[in-house]
């Protein structure tokens, strides 16, 4: 049975007036890095509007809507602006002009990684030989990432890459030296530690061990070549990032073994706490990245609203999720894994019971196949324009390819996350077997969909047609919402013309 379409009410989604301001504060903040803004004008702006509430405006009553709605978001815009600017360790430390630097490894990426001063600031390390929680001394002269003119925009933009992420400097180490390991209470860099060493353990020998970390921890660093591009055609490749996916399995085999223990059943706070440690646990192994940390606040948010029978409805859940992210780090607004992963959900959201009512027929077959196309594609409608923008391609067969792709993976997942406890006692080539064999499989299947005729459209896009599709899909589903057939044809009309113009000119 297809669950209901309908509107989504302003009253159910507290969270998007409170995400909206922070990340209009996030963009002023790091698209105009170099002004230096009035902190009195600043207060001013978010104080002006708040006093406007004692100013009688009766005799205007069209003023009241605009004033409800503008002034809470200017004051909030603008405290969260002095917030974020406050935040940015580049304002508030001097350059640093040493030889030698003391520095703490905090991310490894597959041939860099970032680094960080003891004041806060993070550096770019262009050497990938250390562990997360490293401390480390690098010789060398910090070198200011600047931008290079070029007209290529296919090629990658490194100082927007860096900018967004308060990176001012690189470092090409003349010679490094490990000097220690970071104490106990950094426990996130000592979590990133024992996953290294875990994946290492359980993949010793293997020929695809990186595929294992990919599926199991999302750490696609040791993933390249032509296999990983089989699942960049085949719109499948975030079957290798940790995501709601993995949250959905752990969190149903945790609970379901809870429920089998004896008095468990009736206590559902030990099994609400029980789950969601554990799924923080995973986040924190994972490095919380935006796509993990955004599927553990939401199943946890939901959860805590089923136990005390306050369910809220999943796309304020969505919101909350990102404001959280986006407080405890602000450049997870340019993470290309944070906007996908909260366009693909959203779009899930608000898309899935429209597709799943278009491919669903009625029989029991019928209606979960037509569940699970309905999902992928409405996954696919939403994150198309991130995916012409940022790769200049779209996968033409992603629905076949992730009918197959989705279980295969689930099923894999399953199958580490046992093999992961267990797997010392295991003779090398049987877990070499159990390793090597899915995964060879899962590549050969997704190559079937790579070589078929007109596997990808490629085509290169702007930020303006970005938005414009956005704004298109919203108006689409309300005229399928409102069941207005001439609206439903002015704006899906309109939209063609707009964003496939330019395309096709």
């Amino acid at each position: 049975m297809n669950r209901k379409i309908r509107s989504i009410h302003w009253g159910e989604i507290p969270f998007f007036f409170i995400t909206l301001p922070l990340g209009i504060s996030i963009c002023i903040a790091y698209f105009y890095p170099q002004n230096h803004f009035s902190f009195q004008w600043l207060i001013g702006l978010s104080i002006v509007p708040v006093t406007t509430f004692f100013i009688p405006i009766s005799p205007f009553h069209f003023l009241h809507t605009l004033r409800n709605s503008i002034a809470p978001l200017l004051s909030l815009t603008s405290i969260f602006l002095l917030w974020n600017l406050s935040q940015q360790p580049w304002r508030k430390y001097e350059p640093k002009t040493h030889q030698i630097h003391h520095l703490t490894v905090v991310e490894v990426k597959k041939k860099s990684s970032f680094a960080q001063f003891d004041d806060g600031e993070k550096i770019f390390l262009r050497t990938s030989q250390f562990q997360a929680g490293d401390r480390i001394t690098a010789e060398g002269t910090l070198r200011r990432i600047r931008p290079k003119p070029t007209s290529d925009t296919s090629q990658f933009d490194f100082y927007t890459y860096a900018t967004r992420r308060n990176l001012r400097y690189s470092l090409k180490p003349q010679r490094v030296a490990f000097v220690g390991r970071v104490p106990w209470y950094h426990v996130h860099l000592h979590a990133l530690r024992w996953r290294d060493q875990m994946g290492k353990s359980l993949t010793e020998g293997s020929h695809y061990g990186g595929w294992v970390k990919a599926i199991l921890f999302g750490d696609d660093r040791e993933i390249e070549g032509d296999a990983l591009t089989v699942f960049q055609q085949t719109g499948t490749l975030h079957v290798l990032a940790v995501s709601g996916m993995h949250v959905s399995v752990l969190f149903t085999v945790v609970d379901a073994i809870l429920k089998f223990l004896p008095g468990f059943r009736r206590w559902p706070w030990i099994r609400f706490f029980a789950g969601n440690v554990t799924l923080w646990l995973y986040a924190l192994v994972s490095g919380f990245s935006p796509s993990i940390a955004r599927s553990a606040w939401m199943f946890s948010l939901g959860s805590l609203g089923k136990l005390i029978h306050r369910e809220g409805i999943a796309i304020n859940h969505l919101f909350a999720s990102a404001f959280f992210i986006l407080i405890v780090e602000p450049t997870n607004l340019f993470h290309l894994g944070f906007q996908l992963s909260f366009i693909a959900v959203g779009s899930i959201l608000l898309f899935e019971p429209i597709f799943t009512h278009w491919m669903s027929w009625n029989s029991w077959i019928g209606n979960k196949l037509g569940a699970a196309m309905g999902v992928s594609t409405a996954a696919q409608f939403g994150t198309a324009p991130l995916g012409l923008f940022y790769f200049h391609t779209f996968p033409i067969w992603f629905l076949p390819a992730n009918l197959i792709a989705v279980p295969i993976s689930s099923f894999l997942l399953l199958v580490y996350l046992i093999l992961l406890p267990i797997h010392p006692i295991l003779p090398h080539s049987f877990r070499g077997f159990i390793i090597d064999q899915p995964i060879h499989f899962f590549i050969q299947i997704m190559s079937i969909f790579q070589s078929v005729p007109l596997a990808t459209f490629q085509t290169e896009i702007t930020w303006e047609q970005v938005w414009i599709f956005f704004l298109g899909i919203l108006l689409f589903r309300n005229a399928i919402i409102l069941s207005s057939k001439p609206l439903w044809t002015l704006t899906t009309g309109t939209f063609l013309l707009i964003f496939l113009w330019p395309i096709f000119r």
